[in-house]
């Protein structure tokens, strides 16, 4: 019989490659994050064929033990994922250890064996090759059809944007003002710190107030989750209507609907904004797509030296535990430039006109990087969600350091402006108060969503919802606050004084999905607010 081509390693290989760009196609560019791992992981599949080729003396027996490394390889994280805290007993089976243990076993027993027999192994290299084609085409399929989806979903955005208009034209307008609007994710306010976290942030907010701030001290948010407060707020409405859109129900997962990555990163601000001549500088966060990196901004700005892709790429392979203090350091650079920029405001000094500056950062929320003297914290998680919320005190030393930068960017901005700019901190969300989460039944990755099922009590939506909700509006422009406006009333009241533009105050209200779903919206004001 013919020798058939060994392609399976290969194809294997590719096929992981494409599994993943096909999950986050929404938010990754193939060309510029996607190729060169592509290329780098075929050329280092080639290098391990041809080193075991030499050494078994086969191609085929060679082949075989390839895929089979190339499966560990790329299948570790999402199997630890998986079982990563299993016990039997107090014995705690869901490590790294126990698991590079069975791999080894099983590696041991897959290179005996194909060294060991004398088959020729040309039946079983047909086999996989085969077997290979066709999850490569099931893999080409899902992506087409994400394609199409992605592109209906996008399609539904911009309908429905056109058919709710634009934002309301400017009347008249005052001097143009710089506009910082820096959201600290997770940044709850000061009742939930001091009732659930066990600290008072007195300290930070009565420095806002000295500095001229006004502290919305009973502020809430409007949704549970970064990606809807984020697309509610820079659109000036609640987003419930996309609920009855089919297209935007194609996609389950919040956080995964292109229609959200397009409402934030063409938000009706954005384009009043830059329709009164203002520059859009985006400082890109770490981890959601359409706040990474914005195309329609005119500058985006961005630390760190890992794509999205590549880090998620990275922790889903036999390399994660090696690379997970890479990741974090990634991220602590990240977090560390947008503050370094900021204080001594690198750049965007430079920006000639009005300049809308958008900085979204990952901190206090999870992963947990910083300590509060601003060391780094050695913990071996590096997730932004699940039980990380059960460590209190982590999160707390990671915002005292966030407040020390955060007093040095303020008092940059404000030095260094040329006429006093508008500026609003505002957490998109409160805190996950672990003791009234329980986790799903099932064999469910812990870290993703949804994770939980909470228990509806008042503790559990106070602390998700209270938020830290600052603004510095020179120029008469706090007329409009008080003390529980919500981030949805944030550019309503803005565009209205500094623009004339033709805004009213909404309602204040909150919204929970237990689902993690557009389908499944309650409004839970009462149970914030009480």
């Amino acid at each position: 019989m013919k020798r058939a081509p060994v392609i399976h390693p290969f194809l294997i290989t590719l096929y992981h490659i494409l599994f993943l760009y096909a999950e986050n196609m929404a938010s990754v560019s193939f060309l510029g994050e996607v190729a060169i791992p592509a290329l780098a992981a075929l050329a280092a599949t080639l290098l391990l064929y041809i080193v075991l080729k030499l050494w078994a003396r086969s191609p085929e027996k060679a082949g075989v033990i390839a895929s089979f490394l190339i499966v560990l390889f790329f299948w570790t994280g999402r199997i630890y994922e998986v079982v990563h805290g299993w016990q039997i007993g107090d014995f705690v089976i869901g490590r790294y250890r126990w698991l590079f243990l069975l791999w080894g076993v099983a590696l041991a027993g897959v290179v005996y064996g194909t060294v060991k027999t004398r088959k020729k192994f040309n039946t079983l290299t047909r086999f996989l090759n085969l077997a290979a084609i066709m999850v490569i085409g099931i893999s080409l399929g899902s992506m087409t059809k994400r394609y199409v989806d992605t592109k209906a979903v996008f399609q539904a955005a911009q309908d429905l944007q056109a058919a709710r208009g634009t934002a309301v034209k400017a009347g008249g307008t005052q001097l143009l003002r710089d506009i910082y609007y820096i959201i600290p994710d997770g940044y709850a306010s000061n009742h939930v710190l001091e009732k659930y976290m066990n600290y008072s942030n007195k300290d930070f907010t009565e420095y806002l107030t000295r500095k001229g701030f006004y502290v919305a001290a009973d502020s809430h948010s409007n949704y549970e989750r970064t990606i809807s407060s984020v697309a509610s707020s820079l659109n000036m409405e609640y987003i419930n209507y996309l609920a009855e859109d089919p297209r935007v129900r194609a996609y389950p997962q919040l956080y995964d609907s292109p229609v959200f990555y397009e409402l934030i990163a063409n938000s009706k601000v954005f384009r009043f904004l830059k329709a009164q001549g203002y520059t859009f500088i985006n400082f890109g966060s770490s981890y959601l797509p359409p706040t990474m990196y914005n195309r329609h901004a005119d500058l985006n700005l961005l630390g760190g030296k890992w794509s999205q892709y590549q880090m998620i790429l990275l922790k889903t392979t036999l390399l994660a535990p090696l690379f997970i203090s890479v990741l974090r350091n990634d991220h602590r650079e990240r977090l560390l430039w947008i503050f370094d920029h900021l204080e001594k405001m690198k750049t965007i000094q430079n920006v000639p006109g009005p300049k809308f500056v958008f900085v979204h950062m990952n901190i206090p929320h999870p992963p947990f990087v910083f300590d509060s003297e601003g060391r780094e914290i050695k913990w071996q998680e590096f997730a932004v969600e699940g039980s990380l919320w059960s460590r209190k005190d982590l999160y707390v030393e990671q915002l005292i350091y966030l407040n020390k930068r955060m007093k040095g960017m303020i008092d940059g901005i404000l030095a260094m402006s040329k006429m006093e700019p508008i500026i609003i901190i505002q957490g998109d969300h409160g805190v996950w108060l672990y003791e009234y989460l329980k986790k799903r039944k099932g064999l469910i990755p812990r870290n993703t969503w949804p994770w939980f099922v909470a228990d509806r009590s008042d503790h559990f939506f106070k602390g998700r919802y209270g938020i830290l909700n600052a603004y510095y509006l020179p120029g008469g422009g706090k007329d409009f606050l008080y003390p529980s406006i919500t981030p949805v009333n944030t550019f309503r009241g803005i565009l209205k004084h500094y623009f004339n533009a033709d805004y009213e105050i909404l309602p204040d209200r909150s919204y929970f999905s237990e689902t993690g779903t557009m389908a499944d919206l309650s409004e839970v004001t009462n149970e914030v607010t009480r």
